[in-house]
């Protein structure tokens, strides 16, 4: 790494999340005066959730989908180190990494994401994780070469019914049916897919699932996964040759071994201002942290959002200036792509569905992208 000049000040960013990859994008207009950047990721891609389904799908390319971090540190002025997180030291303001180097910072934020929660038994041996997301690409291409190479029908479980589960099942059908390989997809959740949704939008969902041939198993609670299949906590099971776990992160182990207030979950206990409650110069974004006044789920949106007031807060945290409250927002529009080049839409009690939702998502997603550099 760079030698640090006398009297610079280091700004020490651990993970290449959303939040970071839009604050290194406005620090390159508006950066902080006498700050060195210092971004660590584990891999110079990182990559875009909203494009993730059309990606497993065949609807985007590889890179289309993923920010270049390197390209984009060379734009904004900061430094990138390739390393996996190990561990902190609050008190002596120092991150060590994988690898065994120690950084010291002056100022740090967080955007290190979840990882899978494979406690389920069976789940760590037998399941597919798709979080983190930078890891799961890989996992479905070794999937689909030996689902291309079976001739055989395979049973495919999606388990989780959120957002990303019910993306992830279309995603996977589509591909499928258009290599084509024999398969039956499974969606299984502990309640109907996206309860909390409009429910005309179910409907909408419903249809499009009968019209993949996609089966949804409601109130089917994982309790251990097999090489063969599901069981439920009432003893049922579910044929499963191939299972993908989409179900809600949990925080990262080595969080616990650190200084930072935390979550009976291992969360990051932030106030509103993204500053963590015990030390004002550690702040932490995205699905890692946890607002003590106004918790919100674990969804890209709030992570995107985020980036504008950790960028306006670092400044007036350097010029002794009050914090900015982040607030988030209690609305938003949520788009599911549904496989093929089609999508519904939600916001508030709005419900969309057709090919032209699908090419609105399309236009924001790569307009989205559009903002990053490439090498």
């Amino acid at each position: 790494m760079t030698a640090e000049p006398s009297g610079t000040l280091t700004l020490l960013l651990l993970g290449g999340g959303h939040t970071h990859a839009l604050l290194l994008l406005a620090l390159a207009q508006d950066p902080l005066p006498n700050v060195r950047v210092v971004l660590v990721s584990e891999r110079p891609l990182s990559p875009y959730s909203g494009m993730l389904p059309g990606l497993v799908a065949g609807h985007y390319e590889y890179e289309q989908a993923h920010i270049d971090l390197l390209a984009l540190c060379r734009q904004s002025g900061a430094e990138f180190l390739e390393g996996r997180v190990k561990g902190l030291d609050c008190v002596r303001r120092m991150a060590f990494l994988e690898s065994g180097e120690a950084l010291r910072y002056d100022y740090l934020s967080l955007n290190i994401g979840a990882v899978p929660d494979l406690s389920t038994p069976g789940a760590a041996d037998y399941a597919i994780p798709v979080k983190p997301i930078a890891d799961f690409w890989p996992r479905w291409l070794k999937a689909y070469e030996s689902l291309r190479a079976d001739p055989a029908v395979r049973n495919i479980v999606v388990v989780g019914g959120g957002a990303g589960g019910v993306e992830l099942a279309f995603a996977v059908a589509h591909a499928l049916q258009s290599a084509p390989v024999a398969h039956r997809v499974t969606l299984a959740a502990r309640s109907e897919p996206v309860a909390d949704y409009p429910r005309r939008m179910r409907r909408w969902l419903q249809r499009r699932f009968e019209r993949y041939g996609v089966k949804t198993q409601a109130d089917f609670e994982v309790a251990e996964v097999t090489s063969e299949s599901l069981i439920n906590k009432a003893g049922r099971t579910l044929p499963a040759d191939h299972v993908f776990w989409c179900t809600q992160g949990k925080a990262a182990p080595w969080l616990t071994q650190t200084e930072l207030p935390l979550t009976p979950e291992g969360f990051i206990r932030v106030a509103p201002s993204l500053q963590s409650i015990a030390f004002p110069e550690v702040f932490a974004v995205g699905d890692c942290a946890w607002i003590d006044a106004s918790p919100t789920p674990r969804a890209g949106v709030y992570a995107v959002r985020q980036a504008p007031f950790l960028l306006d807060n670092l400044h007036r945290l350097l010029r002794g200036l009050p914090m900015r409250t982040y607030r988030p927002q209690r609305r938003f529009l949520s788009l599911l792509a549904c496989g093929g080049r089609d999508a519904v839409g939600a916001r508030g009690g709005i419900s969309l569905a057709g090919e032209w939702v699908w090419r609105w998502k399309d236009a924001i997603d790569k307009r989205f992208m559009r903002r990053f550099p490439r090498a």
